[in-house]
């Protein structure tokens, strides 16, 4: 009969001791909807959501389980980030990537023109891609700029490798679990001139400003990039290559230039990759003009039947100046003291 009373008594303890793990386990479970729904903690939800772009479910958890500290919330979303996105990446890495940007960052006598590639043109104008695009460009171009500057005559351009660059996998999994694309870097381009060169570039259309982005000012990013080669022929050229730079690269996207210089016989050549670059090789034979290229002009129409540019030369220095047309680009950069010395046109294909 003792051992019965004592079975009893044991089953009785552990009913208790199961019923106040139960009563604990609900009343953290309560106080900790009671801190998720108190003022303060809603709008540091809300704040976690704008500045990380995370869903709102990810955001509560990262609150909940760091104790409300946003800075260690956005720690645990990015890890969680980090676990999630190698996962993604291969579940779309067989899928198509035919849009995405041109990022093109250029500073002295060195530019890097960078192609990333999405599956579609919504992706291709969202702020995290434009981003993306914009800061994997900054780090390319911050990374290789100890390299010497290229003093040979040949192309001045070069392929960037970019198979063991962690950084640029790091940014891309940064976004990848919220943007739900493939995203793929495609062909990096450096191009370096002598010390005594000054590079400018533009991009066609314009999107959204890289200060207001959040990235280098260096940066810029189109579907269109064209950088020019520059070089000032005395002080008071110097002063005016700045102002005049941007105007020549537009130029350059417009207009479509195949040659600097015209050649008598055949006209020279265009190199033709992943994205279209075009500058002054004259060895190779023109590829067929885009039949689409006049729709990039500046902000005005011009009336085809009153156009200063009807009869369009293919050499640069021979078109009518798309900002001052009475006059050609050769004429306009003679009479400031400034020598062309070479052109590239990238365009996204």
């Amino acid at each position: 009969m003792m051992l019965g009373i004592k079975s009893v008594a044991s089953c009785g303890s552990n009913r208790g001791r199961g019923s106040l793990l139960l009563f604990r386990g609900l009343s953290a479970a309560i106080n900790q909807t009671a801190r998720a729904s108190s003022p303060n903690n809603k709008s540091l939800l809300m704040r976690l959501r704008k500045e990380s772009g995370f869903p709102f479910g990810k955001c509560k958890a990262a609150l909940e389980k760091s104790g409300f500290d946003l800075g260690e919330a956005h720690r645990l979303l990015q890890l969680w980030a980090k676990e999630d996105s190698s996962l993604l990446a291969s579940k779309l890495a067989s899928r198509s990537t035919k849009e995405g940007l041109l990022s093109v960052a250029t500073q002295g006598a060195q530019a890097v023109v960078l192609e990333v590639n999405c599956e579609t043109d919504f992706v291709s104008r969202n702020d995290l891609f434009q981003r993306l695009s914009l800061d994997a460009v900054s780090k390319i171009f911050h990374s290789l700029e100890s390299v010497e500057s290229c003093a040979s005559d040949e192309s001045h351009v070069s392929l960037v490798d970019l198979s063991a660059n962690s950084a640029l996998t790091e940014l891309k999994g940064e976004v990848l679990p919220l943007l739900k694309e493939n995203i793929v870097y495609g062909a990096c381009r450096l191009i370096m001139y002598e010390k005594d060169v000054s590079l400018y570039s533009a991009v066609h259309p314009v999107f959204k400003p890289a200060e207001e982005s959040g990235s280098n000012s260096l940066s810029k990013h189109g579907k269109y990039v064209s950088i020019v080669a520059l070089r000032s022929n005395s002080p008071a050229a110097a002063n005016q290559v700045a102002a005049v730079g941007p105007q020549l690269a537009y130029h350059v996207i417009a207009m479509s230039p195949k040659t600097l210089h015209a050649v008598v016989g055949s006209p020279e050549g265009v190199d033709s990759d992943s994205f279209q670059n075009a500058s002054d090789d004259e060895e190779e034979k023109l590829t067929e003009r885009d039949e689409n290229e006049d729709e990039f002009l500046p902000d005005q129409q011009i009336d085809s039947s009153e156009s200063p540019f009807e009869n369009l030369s293919e050499a640069f220095v021979e078109q009518k100046f798309l900002f001052q047309s009475d006059i050609t680009v050769g004429e306009f950069c003679d009479n400031l003291g400034i020598e062309i010395v070479n052109y590239h046109r990238f365009e996204l294909k």
